[in-house]
């Protein structure tokens, strides 16, 4: 533990950071760094940003929600100082059981990412035990961490990203566990100025479970024997344990995140009603994000546009030389 990230318990979870001085300093250092676009926005561009993200969340499931769902949980949220779980899973997935059930089939096993091989199957997650999740303990856990005051925002980011990862662990509900879990701890710009991991997944395919691995209970099932698996205790899914490796996945993670949106902010503020470029953003900055810039890059992505090419300097992402100048 040291004086910057503060171990913490939030309703009935644990997280201990059990991290080395110098490594959180660095971390720390390259968090500051990460450009950050910081200009005041208004609730209209707020909201046009969260349903944007919201959209982006469902698509990595590859689901389609409707415009009106989404604008029902954008309402909801703007209004709502502590979501609740259950109303807010009943507007994002109407028509669905919030909580798994221990009258499930498999009495509510549920295992995620899984490898199928001829006598069993390999799963990267085990959630919870139906019969063992706790909807007022978890309800808990989100208006804890919602009004729990954080002495740094670096400190309130990574427990947002880590109460992420809890909640996946537990995995308390059959669809929608990423997407509610990113929204309750990440995505939520109403409450929070937030990071939009949903989109850099989409726009960059980038793989979470090597994240996910330090967090998640693999399990191994063999065929017509789930009844018989023995599902982790209750208390072992209630508490992590951050360490340097993880710490630093994390916040690669997020500096990664922020980086993407500095460079769409920035580009909406240069390009505001130039369409012609706009319909480029999204090629060129995943381009940048991708560290694939070279001069052969440039001049296909730019041509002869000196206003996007100028754009692109000013980012404060690459020095003159094409260099990053923050290394993650």
């Amino acid at each position: 533990m040291t004086g910057i990230l503060q171990s913490k318990q939030l309703s009935s979870f644990h997280i201990t950071f059990d991290v080395t001085n110098d490594v959180v300093h660095n971390l720390l250092e390259l968090y500051d760094n990460t450009p950050n676009f910081t200009e005041r926005r208004s609730i209209q561009y707020v909201s046009e940003q969260f349903n944007h993200y919201l959209i982006k969340s469902t698509e990595l499931e590859r689901d389609i929600i409707r415009t009106e769902v989404i604008h029902d949980v954008s309402e909801y949220l703007e209004h709502e100082r502590y979501p609740n779980i259950e109303v807010l899973y009943n507007k994002l997935l109407p028509n669905r059981n919030c909580f798994r059930s221990h009258t499930d089939k498999y009495e509510g096993f549920v295992g995620v990412g899984k490898s199928r091989k001829r006598r069993y199957e390999d799963f990267h997650n085990v959630g919870m035990k139906a019969s063992e999740i706790e909807p007022d303990v978890l309800q808990k856990f989100v208006n804890e961490y919602y009004n729990y005051e954080f002495e740094t925002e670096f400190d309130e980011v990574i427990t947002g990203f880590v109460c992420y990862l809890l909640y996946e662990r537990v995995h308390p509900h059959h669809d929608g566990n990423g997407r509610m879990g990113r929204l309750l701890f990440i995505e939520n710009t109403y409450c929070k100025e937030y990071y939009p991991l949903s989109k850099m997944l989409t726009l960059l395919k980038v793989d979470m479970n090597d994240i996910f691995k330090h967090s998640n209970f693999p399990g191994r099932v063999y065929h017509d024997d789930i009844s018989n698996f023995h599902f982790r205790d209750r208390d072992e899914y209630y508490n992590i344990v951050v360490n340097d490796e993880l710490l630093t996945k994390i916040v690669k993670c997020i500096c990664l995140c922020q980086e993407m949106k500095y460079l769409y902010d920035s580009f909406d503020e240069t390009f505001d009603n130039n369409h012609q470029c706009k319909h480029k953003k999204e090629h060129i900055i995943s381009k940048i994000l991708r560290r694939k810039i070279d001069d052969d890059i440039l001049d296909s992505v730019f041509g002869d546009d000196n206003e996007l090419r100028e754009w692109f300097y000013s980012t404060r992402l690459y020095d003159n030389n094409h260099n990053k100048i923050v290394e993650l």
